[in-house]
């Protein structure tokens, strides 16, 4: 059953109803990584919780639906949905005791996926006139989905019996291995809506390398700028891609991928992240930094090479991690300072 929390609904829907419709999306170029971009500052919502004291929301459409996972008073999570028209609703599970939503279409359907007991986990697909169903797995055991396009192509991670591998599910053909470069892991982590896929392989053992895959030219091995791992995060509709590489144990650079640029680290264009998370079809960026006390900034990067930090609900920690194509920001914040147990979803709308 969905179960609809209130929350302060009528500054929702005047923020979501008017504010983030403004912006006209820009259009690039053929190749245009840097497009000039107005900063503002932005509006910060808190989107409530089921009941408990946390919540985060992973993603958000060009039409302001948000998904995320939310607590309820008895501490269990579950995926859960924001729009200006009913405010939170929780999407319960189909399988297991937890769910956690990763990803929403534009025609409002949501992936993510359901925890059982012994940590086993299976993907999910909700959508609103049918509700939550489960996708299988690659060897039925476990899986978990990470993002939709909106040809209802979803991708992810199941367990198979040679590891965890990459996956590829629609609605004709169910789901589908992509394998690996070499070894026995790869994880699929963003799709666009070109059918473009990236994520992580296994190259060796213990190294790990971004890959772009298609279904013309399989999987693509994008480079580590000289470490031993990297791996991508997102992907734009214009096959701009966004990861991380791995130089020793704490220390992580950012990358940009193109097929006209190659490979480069963005900090040499301005874009100083400790993580990334999304990027849209204007080429901004969301992540977090982390400042030398080890708190963590939401930061926005725009491709005229400044980085604006966004902010939080009270000023300690914050984290951006989704973008949509109008430039409207999803996370989450810490009410408290570095206490997980208070981490709340959070709009940024300018």
């Amino acid at each position: 059953m969905h179960i609809r929390r209130p929350i302060p609904f009528l500054a929702l829907i005047l923020v979501l109803s008017g504010i983030l419709t403004a912006p006209a999306l820009a259009q690039s170029g053929a190749e245009q990584i840097w497009l000039p971009m107005v900063t503002l500052q932005p509006q910060m919502i808190d989107l409530g919780t089921l009941g408990g004291s946390t919540s985060r929301a992973n993603a958000i459409n060009d039409f302001n639906w948000i998904v995320g996972e939310s607590a309820t008073s008895d501490g269990r999570s579950y995926a859960v949905l924001w729009t200006p028209q009913n405010g939170l609703v929780n999407l319960g599970t189909v399988w297991g005791s937890s769910s956690y939503a990763e990803d929403i279409s534009n025609q409002g359907y949501v992936v993510g996926y359901n925890l059982a007991d012994m940590g086993r986990t299976h993907a999910f697909l909700w959508k609103p006139d049918t509700g939550m169903q489960d996708l299988g797995s690659l060897d039925g055991r476990s899986s978990e989905a990470y993002a939709i396009n909106d040809q209802s192509q979803i991708v992810g991670r199941s367990s198979t019996r040679f590891g965890s591998r990459a996956f590829l599910w629609t609605p004709q053909t169910g789901m589908q291995d992509l394998g690996t470069l070499d070894g026995d892991y790869s994880q699929a982590n963003d799709i666009n809506e070109h059918g473009t896929i990236v994520g992580e392989t296994q190259v060796e053992y213990g190294v790990y390398h971004a890959f772009l895959w298609t279904p013309q030219t399989g999987m693509q091995d994008l480079g580590t700028l000289g470490s031993s791992s990297s791996e991508a995060i997102a992907i734009n509709d214009h096959n701009q891609v966004v990861g991380v590489v791995r130089v020793g144990i704490d220390t992580r650079r950012i990358f940009f991928w193109s097929e006209a640029t190659g490979i480069f680290d963005l900090a040499d264009r301005g874009c100083v992240l400790d993580r990334v998370a999304d990027i849209n079809n204007a080429g901004q960026i969301v992540g977090f930094s982390r400042d030398p006390d080890g708190m963590i900034h939401a930061i926005l990067c725009t491709p005229d090479g400044r980085s604006t930090e966004l902010g939080s609900l009270s000023g300690h920690d914050s984290a951006a991690i989704g973008i949509n194509n109008h430039g409207t920001i999803v996370g989450f914040s810490y009410l408290t300072p570095r206490d997980i147990y208070t981490d709340r979803a959070t709009l940024w709308a300018r």
